[in-house]
């Protein structure tokens, strides 16, 4: 059985000049010149300051957000898929003074899981990505109660009106997400505070199902619809320059030997708590524990849905594979059968196949025009056969009597030339025709 009366938070306990700071913190909040309308928002340097310690050692899953914007979608909405696209504007929107989010990441190609690899350098955040988040406190300031009050009544009447007014806020925003399932909310701290006072309720999602958000003067459930009000009035006050402070109020939480018997009944709250005694440490060490199932409780789900994640790009993968091989058999199925490039492709051996492989027009005419002399008789088969040859073995030269003679190529000669050349051309002059004969027929 353990107290924890003097528990620390985590923060503190690895750096004790984090308790200076918080020190200083709440002497800037409370003074008449740094404060002189007695607002919240010095207090939020503070409280700042207790939930970056109180959340020290869960590692980078739990971060603090001030003014982190909650909302309702407009009915139609759909969610941004890119961070250069902006949510279309929303039906209900809040900002609870601090939240603690739970956060799991992953690398944004491999998925894997962080920070089980090793977590990206600041200037890499770009390579990871959220898997989930879910807020796990939400926690609601309002102004400080009055210092110079001179009776206690005095005083607790001041503090339990901005108490309760902190609750309706607190409450708003509770309703918010867990009727919204983006935010995929499961177990829930709420948590309101006025200066150092502060409380705290334990709860889930289910608690405020079916809750209507809160008109501001009263609570509105199934399950409450009561509120004490009280207003700040008119009362006897300590001389300008004195202060009072009261450390006891009526509806504070007392203090257990037994931490398990100081956890407040679930969606009750705790009583108001002033921050630095053994009751708030007690208190705090509670949170900091269902922070860390909380936690836990998110990485499982969290690991599921990059399980989820990992499948379908598996099926996916697998789909565009399947969709490949189709379109590939539908090619095959389809080829002209084209020979390859270094193919040697022979010359039909007969008239058929050489018709066979004409144009399909000259195909269909059924006759193709060789004629080699003036009076533009066809060629025979067998000149054609002959025209078949391929280049450097010889012209084909078709005589009146239709006798056919190869022809060799001769190359034309000079009137330069040397006997020697003309002797060696005369070899094959036979198959040339003589001068005469070319200079008869041109006359």
């Amino acid at each position: 059985m353990q107290s924890y009366a003097n528990w620390k938070l985590p923060g503190i306990a690895e750096n004790p000049k984090q308790e200076e700071c918080l020190t200083a913190e709440i002497i800037f909040a409370y003074s008449t010149i740094s404060n002189p309308r007695k607002l919240e928002d010095p207090f939020y340097a503070p409280w700042n300051t207790i939930f970056k310690n109180l959340i020290y050692d869960l590692g980078p899953e739990v971060h603090i957000c001030p003014q982190f914007r909650i909302f309702k979608d407009k009915p139609g909405n759909t969610r941004a898929d890119t961070s250069t696209d902006t949510q279309k504007g929303s039906e209900v929107d809040l900002i609870p003074d601090f939240t603690a989010m739970g956060t799991c990441f992953a690398n944004r190609q491999s998925l894997m899981y962080l920070p089980q690899t090793k977590f990206p350098s600041v200037t890499e955040w770009f390579r990871s990505r959220v898997i989930m988040r879910r807020p796990f406190i939400l926690c609601e300031c309002k102004t400080i109660a009055s210092r110079h009050y001179k009776s206690a009544p005095d005083f607790e009447d001041n503090l339990y009106l901005e108490a309760e007014r902190a609750k309706i806020g607190a409450f708003n925003q509770a309703i918010l997400v867990s009727n919204e399932e983006s935010y995929d909310t499961r177990g829930l701290v709420l948590m309101t505070s006025s200066g150092e006072w502060w409380e705290f309720m334990l709860t889930d999602f289910d608690h405020f199902k079916g809750w209507k958000l809160l008109d501001g003067e009263r609570l509105e459930s199934d399950d409450n619809n009561e509120m004490i009000e009280y207003r700040e009035k008119a009362a006897e006050r300590v001389e300008d320059g004195e202060m009072t402070r009261f450390v006891q109020v009526k509806k504070q939480k007392p203090f257990y030997e037994d931490v398990e018997e100081a956890i407040p009944e679930k969606g009750k709250w705790s009583g108001l708590i002033l921050y630095g005694t053994n009751v708030s440490n007690q208190c705090l060490y509670l949170i900091h524990r269902k922070l860390i199932e909380m936690l836990d409780e998110l990485r499982v789900d969290a690991a599921k849905k990059v399980g989820e994640w990992l499948k379908r790009r598996q099926e996916e993968e697998e789909r565009l594979q399947r969709e490949q091989e189709e379109d590939e058999e539908e090619l095959d199925d389809d080829e002209i059968g084209l020979p390859p490039n270094n193919m040697q492709i022979e010359a039909p051996a007969t008239y058929e196949a050489f018709v066979g492989g004409m144009d399909p027009v000259l195909a269909q005419n059924g006759s193709m025009d060789m004629s080699t002399s003036e009076g533009g008789n066809p060629a025979s088969q067998d000149s054609i056969d002959l025209l078949l040859l391929t280049p450097g073995e010889g012209n084909m030269s078709v005589d009146e009597d239709g006798s056919n003679e190869l022809v060799q190529p001769v190359a034309q000669q000079s009137q330069g030339d040397s006997e020697e050349d003309s002797e060696g051309s005369e070899e094959g002059s036979e198959f040339l025709p003589d001068e005469e004969d070319d200079s008869d027929e041109e006359m």
